[in-house]
């Protein structure tokens, strides 16, 4: 028989290309029915109850289980098995449209939530500050590919602009410059929306003088303490540019796919795994970091939202992804939130 994270892992990858090209399915994940193990739904967000009347006019009420999935029988199995051709519920829910989401001048060192940009894209939020476990006297700014590398139009060596540019922002107001990015995939599917900026401390001063620059200090007091996983229920807040300090609940941790609108030029692009929380951001809060309320741990990086619903990439992947690309693949140092 098969157990819970077989059935799961074995529909996820089907569930992508099922709803591919639908541009009216926003999200899309398989799981478990509170209080029935053993069955199994599909949860949709859609952009509207319209559009939720007309995909279950149109049949899609239900997955069908393709032929091609089997799950092998083996020990600790929940009496499921998963043969092909079976139907599991879809239930949707109304979501509207996710966008990508683009506090502005700090009185001292800028903290983490104010307002920083690439000179090409509008303004975004600062995440959070990090360091390498080996090289502590470094400092990066950490947040969206579309906020410090304008969406792959970004050079690494770019300065940064703190406020960003539609806050007025000047070049200098961080002294950082854009140290690396993931990028986003435009024809498949992404895991993470993220980048960093380097601090870089004006010439001929001390290591530490960085700290006239940036703050980890959140607004309001307090500092992030280490990182944890998302899990459903989990109290949270975010700080960011636009909304400021808001408080929400992770609704669902693991996301199958997320599809977001990047805007002219740039279209729909898809996310996969990842944690949608209830409605906490708007344009301009892109790039804050979710800390869970009650230990002030990172848990995830902002990336797109809607009125109702918003989307963060867990943290760890973030941090494991970026060390990455500026190690050039290289293993033994990792980056940490300061």
């Amino acid at each position: 028989m098969a157990t819970r994270n077989e059935v799961l892992a074995a529909i996820s990858g089907d569930l992508i290309e099922f709803f591919k090209g639908n541009a009216n399915v926003l999200t899309a994940e398989a799981a478990e029915i509170p209080g029935a193990p053993g069955t199994f739904e599909i949860r949709v967000g859609v952009r509207s109850a319209r559009v939720e009347n007309e995909l279950a006019s149109l049949g899609l009420s239900k997955f069908r289980v393709p032929p091609k999935l089997t799950v092998p029988p083996g020990p600790g199995g929940i009496g499921l098995a998963a043969p092909p051709n079976v139907d599991i519920p879809i239930r949707t829910f109304e979501v509207g449209d996710i966008r990508a989401l683009a506090l502005i001048n700090p009185t001292g060192p800028c903290p983490p939530g104010f307002s920083i940009g690439h000179p090409r894209m509008t303004a975004g939020t600062f995440g959070c500050l990090l360091t390498w476990s080996n090289a502590p006297t470094h400092r990066y700014i950490l947040s969206n590919n579309h906020v410090l590398a304008a969406s792959n139009r970004g050079v690494v060596g770019d300065r940064i602009m703190q406020p960003g540019r539609d806050d007025g922002g000047t070049l200098g107001g961080t002294n950082a410059t854009l140290a690396g990015y993931v990028p986003l995939d435009y024809i498949t599917s992404n895991e993470l929306d993220a980048a960093v900026a380097l601090v870089e401390n004006p010439p001929n001063d001390l290591a530490e003088d960085w700290a006239r620059l940036v703050t980890n200090l959140l607004p309001g007091g307090g500092t992030i303490q280490g990182t944890t996983a998302p899990v459903n229920g989990m109290n949270v807040y975010k700080i960011g540019r636009s909304t400021e300090k808001t408080y929400g609940r992770v609704e669902e941790a693991d996301v199958e796919l997320v599809t977001a609108n990047y805007g002219p030029g740039l279209g729909m692009l898809s996310f996969r795994n990842q944690i949608r929380t209830t409605g906490m951001a708007t344009d301009g809060d892109s790039g804050a970091v979710l800390i869970e309320t009650a230990t002030n741990k990172a848990v995830g990086l902002l990336f797109s939202g809607s009125e109702s619903a918003t989307f963060f990439t867990p943290i760890d992947r973030v941090l494991t992804k970026l060390a990455d690309v500026l190690n050039g693949g290289a293993s033994g140092t990792t980056l940490l939130p300061v």
